[in-house]
């Protein structure tokens, strides 16, 4: 269990039944057994391997009576009573809109979505909620100088667009950890870069778009800072 996968485990709800897709070796479904957090436990994945991974990673910590493992390609052959809560992590933001688009089940408001995107995470953010789901919160998780961040997602209904700073860094602003502060500076630099790099070029007009999103990312995070600093005078 890495920092990634201890923020997923902290968005599951208690008693809830939660599939793992696409589990790898098994580790999330494992703590979320062994801890009780879940009424029902399911690891699934496309390829028979990493589920025999699971497989041993359960029989080694005395869970294999407490966790389905099935092989499916995304939820196709989980049936909607055994994902309330549905985890996927570790996975492309592209793949990981396709499994979750792939499931009418999931447009449903009583689920939760738990996302952790390795690349895309912005257009992750963009798609669905032009489909529907609401982004509740994203916890942020810095690890070996990456940045990355679990989503917490509901659907709602109706589409909406994302603004700059939204499609950037979706509900970061509103956490009150170290990390959302590293996150927010880190992505104030890049979207910094990346406009004097096309100032720089032949097409100087792609610029712009970057330059507003600088100012927003500034803005969020001074607002972030001005918010600690009141926390630590009423501490």
């Amino acid at each position: 269990m890495d920092e990634r996968l201890m923020a997923a485990a902290s968005l599951v709800r208690s008693g809830c039944a939660v599939c793992d897709v696409g589990a790898d070796h098994g580790y999330l479904a494992a703590f979320l057994a062994e801890e009780g957090r879940a009424g029902r436990v399911t690891a699934s994945d496309v390829n028979p391997g990493p589920l025999e991974a699971a497989r041993r990673t359960l029989a080694a910590r005395g869970l294999a009576e407490k966790v389905r493992l099935v092989l499916s390609d995304g939820l196709k052959e989980i049936p909607p009573e055994d994902a309330m809560d549905v985890v996927i992590c570790g996975m492309g933001g592209e793949l990981i809109a396709q499994l979750v688009l792939a499931c009418p089940y999931l447009r449903d408001p009583e689920r939760r979505l738990i996302l952790q995107p390795m690349t895309q995470a912005p257009w992750l953010r963009e798609c669905l909620s032009r489909e529907g789901f609401r982004l509740l919160r994203e916890l942020p998780v810095i690890k070996r100088n990456h940045c990355y961040t679990v989503m917490h997602w509901q659907y709602e209904g109706p589409s909406r667009s994302c603004s700059l700073l939204e499609r950037a860094v979706g509900r970061i602003p509103q956490e009150d950890s170290p990390a959302a502060g590293l996150f927010l500076e880190r992505e104030l630099r890049r979207a910094g870069e990346i406009a004097q790099g096309l100032e720089r070029s032949a097409e100087p007009a792609g610029a712009a778009p970057w330059r507003a999103l600088e100012q927003a990312l500034s803005d969020a995070l001074e607002q972030w800072r001005i918010r600690q600093i009141r926390k630590e005078k009423e501490l």
